[in-house]
C-alpha cells in the first residue's frame, strides 16, 4: 500500500446497501454492501473510527484488508483515481435474532404474519450492528434487544440505527461552525470544536484534541451542542429540524464519554 492510502479518515458513513436472510436457527445472514469512496473520505475514517490511543499506522493497516483500492495502479501502485479511491469488501454476518418474540407469535397467528415480522426484527438488528460495529470497524458485540431499546431512548429513533446521509452532516457542521465562532469569538476553538463534532465527539477525537475525558468536559461539549440547538431553534427552525438527528447522535455520543473514563479509571485501579 503507498503512502496515499495510510493518510488520515474521519467519518463518512461508506455503507451503501444491506441484506439480510431469515434463518429458522436462531441466526441469520446479514450482507453489508459499501459504496466507492474518495481518497479524502478514505483518509478521514482515522478521525472518526479509530480507537482511543490508536495511531494512524496502526488504525490503517487494522482496516486496509478489508478494502480494495481501485484508485490506485496494481501494477506501479501509483495513484490514478482520487475521487474513486477505496471500496470496502462486502461483508457477510452471522447475527442472533430475538428467538423469543419470533416463538411466541409460532402457532397463534399465521405463518406469513410470522415470517413478516422475523424479517422486520431482523432487518432493526441488521442496521444496529451496521452502525454500531459494521460502520465503526469494531467487532460485533451484543445486538440483544435491550442493547437495540437502549439505543433507541438514547437517540431518539425507532430504528436499529442512525445513518446520516453525507450532506446533511456537512450542512450541520457548517452550522455548528457559524454558532460556535459567534458564541466563543474565536474561530481556532469553533475549529477545534467542529474538528471533534465531525467525529462525532468520539473518546478518540476528544483525546486528539488534548482534552481530558472528564466529566466536566462532556458537560462543557454538551452545553454547546444544546447552545447550538438552541440557536438553531431562533434563527433557523426549518434547520433545527433537519439537523436533529444529528444533534441526537452528538448528545448521545458525549453522555458516553463519562463511561469511557469510567472504564480507564477501573483500569488504572485493577
Amino acid at each position: 500500500m503507498n503512502e496515499s492510502a495510510n493518510a488520515a479518515v474521519e467519518g463518512t458513513d461508506v455503507a451503501q446497501g444491506t441484506s439480510s436472510n431469515v434463518s429458522n436457527a436462531g441466526t441469520f445472514a446479514a450482507t453489508y454492501n459499501f459504496k466507492t469512496i474518495s481518497q479524502e473520505d478514505y483518509n478521514e475514517l482515522f478521525e472518526k473510527f479509530a480507537a482511543q490511543g490508536e495511531t494512524k499506522e496502526s488504525f490503517f493497516a487494522r482496516i486496509q484488508g478489508g478494502f480494495e483500492f481501485p484508485g490506485i495502479d496494481a501494477k506501479t501502485n501509483e495513484l490514478k483515481d482520487a475521487k474513486k479511491f477505496a471500496k470496502r469488501k462486502s461483508l457477510t454476518l452471522t447475527l442472533h435474532s430475538l428467538n423469543d418474540v419470533v416463538a411466541a407469535l409460532a402457532g397463534n397467528v399465521a405463518e406469513a404474519t410470522v415470517e413478516f415480522v422475523s424479517a422486520a426484527i431482523n432487518k432493526v438488528i441488521t442496521d444496529y450492528v451496521k452502525v454500531q460495529y459494521v460502520d465503526t470497524f469494531q467487532d460485533v458485540g451484543v445486538h440483544d434487544l435491550a442493547a437495540i431499546l437502549e439505543y433507541q431512548a438514547s437517540t431518539g429513533t425507532r430504528g436499529g440505527g442512525v445513518s446520516i446521509d453525507e450532506a446533511t452532516y456537512k450542512a450541520a457542521l457548517e452550522s455548528f461552525k457559524v454558532c460556535m465562532v459567534s458564541a466563543l469569538g474565536n474561530e481556532k476553538g469553533a475549529e477545534m470544536l467542529t474538528t471533534i463534532a465531525k467525529a462525532r465527539f468520539t473518546p478518540s477525537a476528544v483525546t486528539r484534541a488534548n482534552l481530558q475525558l472528564t466529566e466536566t468536559t462532556a458537560q462543557k461539549l454538551e452545553t454547546r451542542v444544546d447552545q447550538w440547538g438552541a440557536w438553531l431553534n431562533e434563527t433557523a427552525p426549518e434547520q433545527a429540524d433537519d439537523f436533529a438527528i444529528v444533534h441526537n447522535v452528538w448528545i448521545n455520543n458525549i453522555k458516553k464519554l463519562t463511561k469511557q473514563q469510567a472504564q480507564v479509571n477501573l483500569e488504572d485501579i485493577l
